[in-house]
């Protein structure tokens, strides 16, 4: 008989998925990437994610993706992503960046 997830178990399983999907993107723009660092946390009723991909280019060696999902879900509400030198961004960082693309967004439905 097949034991029945938990609803913990289950938002475990998605945060654990969402990770998935941003170390893949990171993948996918440079398969190079020798280790990941994972800043991702789950917050309230949002995760939010920080994953640097690093590679042994002399320069911008560090590409990065940040994402807000919620919970429940494997598709962001928010995502960004690009290449630096270092770990730079930070939890903070990504929760600004987030929330300064809703509200110019917002401006433009009103």
């Amino acid at each position: 008989m097949k034991k029945e997830i938990t609803w913990d178990e289950m938002l475990q399983k998605t945060f654990l998925k969402q990770i998935e999907i941003e170390k893949e993107s990171i993948l996918n723009y440079n398969s190079d990437v020798k280790r990941f660092s994972n800043h991702s946390i789950k917050h309230d009723e949002v995760n939010i994610i920080l994953i640097y991909g690093i590679t042994d280019s002399e320069c911008f060696n560090h590409i990065y993706r940040m994402a807000i999902y919620p919970q429940t879900s494997t598709e962001p509400v928010y995502r960004n992503g690009g290449v630096i030198d270092s770990e730079y961004y930070n939890l903070q960082n990504v929760k600004d960046m987030a929330k300064a693309y809703f509200t110019h967004w917002n401006s433009k439905l009103k």
